[in-house]
């Protein structure tokens, strides 16, 4: 894809093309794309990479293959005990395994596990962004940044007020943490901006931070609460 696809006289004629071309040029310059894909980036049986989806349960790593309806097991490493995250990164499957009150962060990569790092602490929330994959320890209060070519760690102390983490959303040029607060009936939301790292408080969300689901398509960022059972704009 060029920009000199845009000279071509059809291109010029059809707005539709035009934002087609336009986007996928922005995706393609873009070197730290980890989740969402634009909806033009459709699947195509000759290209070697698969929609899927991938969860785990206990020491077993799983994907879906979205087009075939076909479940795989990955292989187990022996020195998972319990995979409690997951997360993409460069096209490219990161677990954490936590046992007790220490954890390891490993990639899956040409069909094997390779350790990546050890990781203090457990019951994490995690999002990569960026060049980062960020670790949210609520128990810590900090958020641990690690990037994994190479490996290089850093830290960021939540706000003075931010408390009880539940979710995270990747929205837009930040992270958005949404926290348990002391009612029921609503969340403190905080946003962390990437790659600077300053925070903001958002204020309040109706409805509860747990069990809270972050979703997004083209243009619109959407949350979807148990206590709601209703998608919310963000």
């Amino acid at each position: 894809m060029s920009s000199g696809a845009f000279k071509h006289h059809l291109c010029e004629q059809d707005k539709e093309a035009k934002l087609v071309i336009t986007e996928a040029i922005s995706y393609k310059l873009e070197r730290n794309i980890h989740g969402y894909w634009p909806h033009y980036a459709l699947h195509r049986n000759c290209h070697v990479f698969r929609h899927i989806g991938v969860l785990a349960s206990k020491d077993q790593g799983s994907a879906l293959v979205l087009e075939m309806d076909d479940w795989k097991d990955l292989p187990k490493c022996s020195l998972h005990a319990k995979i409690t995250n997951l997360s993409i990164f460069d096209d490219e499957l990161y677990v954490i395994s936590s046992l007790d009150f220490q954890s390891l962060l490993f990639v899956f990569t040409n069909k094997e596990w390779k350790f990546v790092s050890e990781i203090s602490g457990s019951d994490f929330i995690v999002l990569s962004k960026g060049r980062c994959i960020y670790i949210i320890d609520g128990k810590n209060c900090m958020i641990k940044c690690v990037m994994p070519t190479p490996v290089l760690h850093s830290e960021i102390k939540f706000p003075d007020m931010m408390r009880n983490p539940e979710s995270a959303l990747d929205f837009d040029k930040s992270i958005l943490i949404f926290c348990s607060t002391d009612s029921n009936e609503r969340s403190a939301v905080f946003s962390l901006e990437v790659p600077e790292h300053n925070w903001t408080d958002c204020g309040h969300l109706e409805g509860s931070a747990k069990n809270l689901v972050g979703l997004r398509n083209e243009t619109k960022y959407l949350v979807l609460q148990r206590s709601y059972k209703d998608l919310t704009k963000i």
